[in-house]
Parts: structure tokens; sequence; C-alpha cells
């Protein structure tokens, strides 16, 4: 087994593939990665993460609600908005957007819109 100290290949490459550029997807690792963080800021994070939970349980004890809203404003997001925005956008640079394909997807985006707004009022 390779000593971690002198063992500075890239993740997920063999030996051969040592010498290439992996491109974007370089994930390099050192050991004093690991050495940096000691266990009293694992407890310090853990702490604040556990009582943000216990503090939101204690204004607000209805999750329910929490993942309505949440929930709603993520659908606005994944569903309406970015499909119906990156469509728009690829048919304008390829000059091929319209005005009836505009109006349908600008209207997709707001009754995305409008679901989110009818979760305040359930």
């Amino acid at each position: 087994m390779a000593n971690m100290n002198s063992d500075s290949r890239h993740l997920g490459t063999s030996e051969v593939d040592h010498e290439r550029d992996p491109g974007p997807m370089n994930i390099q690792f050192e050991p004093s990665d690991l050495r940096s963080k000691s266990i009293f800021h694992v407890l310090i994070l853990n702490l604040i993460i556990v009582g943000a939970g216990v503090i939101m349980a204690c204004f607000y004890p209805n999750i329910g609600g929490i993942i309505r809203y949440s929930g709603a404003a993520c659908g606005l997001a994944f569903v309406f908005i970015y499909p119906s925005l990156i469509y728009i956008i690829s048919l304008h640079q390829e000059e091929r957007l319209t005005w009836p394909k505009l109006i349908f997807h600008v209207f997709i985006i707001i009754l995305g819109v409008a679901n989110l707004i009818v979760q305040f009022f359930m």
C-alpha cells in the first residue's frame, strides 16, 4: 500500500492515466485537508444545525407547511421556470424563437408563479 503523504495522484485515475490532465473534473485530495478539521469544529457545526432545527420546531411546529412552501418554491424553479427559460434562450440563440412559442412558455412560467401564490392561501 502506498504512503498517503507521497501519494498525490488524482482520485479515480489509474497508474496509466496519472500523467494525463483530467480536465474540469480535477479532484485532488491532500491528507492535510483531513487534519485541518478537529472534533471541536464538527461538534460546533452539529450543534448549530440541530439548534436551528429545534428553534424552527419551537416557533413553527407545522412541518407540513414548511414542506408545502419549499416544495412549491422548488417546483416553481425546477418544473416551470428553468425548462421554459432554457428552451426560450436556446430558441433565441438559434434565431428560431417566435411569438407563439414565447407566449406559450411565458404562460407556463405564469402558471408556476400562480401555483406558488396559491400555496399561501390554502
